[in-house]
């Protein structure tokens, strides 16, 4: 696991940083997913209105929205955790999925 001083050095990275880019472009290509995933997924509907609010709304709100995810995936998920700085798309997009889970409540 990374030090306390890199998963905090993860979380006040500003928004043009590296981790915080790659979770954006991971809640982008997970957002188009939603849109034609079936409609008997699990949370469906919530995971619905977050792909439309990450597709339709200004970047400030998008960026909001790709911050809790990534500040989630620092909190939660052990491949983040491990290596912040190197950690893997596939293991990137994995922790948004399971961000979704709590993330997208519908608000």
């Amino acid at each position: 696991m990374a030090t306390h001083a890199a998963l905090g050095n993860a979380y006040a990275e500003p928004d043009d940083g590296a981790l915080f880019r790659r979770v954006l472009g991971a809640c982008l290509l997970k957002a188009g997913v939603i849109l034609s995933e079936d409609p008997q997924t699990a949370n469906h509907a919530n995971r619905l209105i977050w792909a439309n609010a990450i597709l339709s709304q200004d970047q400030q709100a998008v960026f909001r929205r790709a911050r809790e995810m990534k500040n989630y995936a620092l909190a939660t998920n052990a491949d983040v955790q491990f290596d912040p700085a190197n950690v893997t798309d596939a293991d990137l997009t994995g922790a948004v999925e399971d961000g979704l889970a709590v993330l997208a409540n519908g608000s």
